[in-house]
């Protein structure tokens, strides 16, 4: 079995570098990071936490549809991807916190996990994406250059997206 450290985001950056340095060094495969409201920024953490450790697999846990658009998830995931050296993981799910004081509408949470996927999938596939859901919305979105990933992706019951780690129960993305 393999163990993951997840951590909320509300200690420093130097303290956060050394509890993931100090989780790869005794070997757990995957260091994900909540992508909470009002906390440190997720993906400029685990940027940092890239260049500091070579081997976990390193996420968001989990990021949503209603505070990232999908779109910006799928060119925040592939540039941590790139940076971390194809390390990058993603978790995706229906968020809980800080739509109040956002003035965020959570509406229909299940349908956004299940467009958010689909959008996710083909904008890191290399695909031009012109995507008119119930929730979600893009118009001929496309990463950029060379953007996306070089390994598949997998979708586990969860809705959460992961690099293929052997999962029984993953469906191919």
């Amino acid at each position: 079995m393999q163990m993951g450290l997840l951590m909320l985001g509300d200690a420093s950056i130097r303290a956060m570098v050394e509890r993931a340095r100090l989780a790869e060094a005794v070997g757990y495969g995957t260091v994900w990071l909540a992508d909470e409201r009002f906390y440190r920024e997720v993906y400029s953490c685990l940027t940092h936490f890239a260049a500091h450790t070579s081997k976990v697999l390193l996420g968001p846990c989990v990021t949503d549809s209603f505070s990232r658009h999908p779109a910006l998830t799928a060119m925040a995931i592939a540039t941590l991807d790139e940076i971390s050296g194809q390390r990058a993981i993603l978790g995706v799910g229906a968020g809980i916190s800080g739509f109040t004081e956002l003035g965020i509408n959570r509406r229909k949470p299940a349908r956004a996990i299940r467009e958010m996927i689909e959008v996710i999938r083909a904008l890191l596939q290399g695909e031009s994406v012109d995507f008119h859901g119930e929730v979600i919305e893009l118009h001929q979105g496309s990463l950029g250059g060379r953007i996306g990933t070089r390994r598949g992706l997998h979708e586990r019951g969860t809705g959460e997206l992961k690099r293929d780690t052997g999962a029984k129960n993953g469906r191919r993305v």
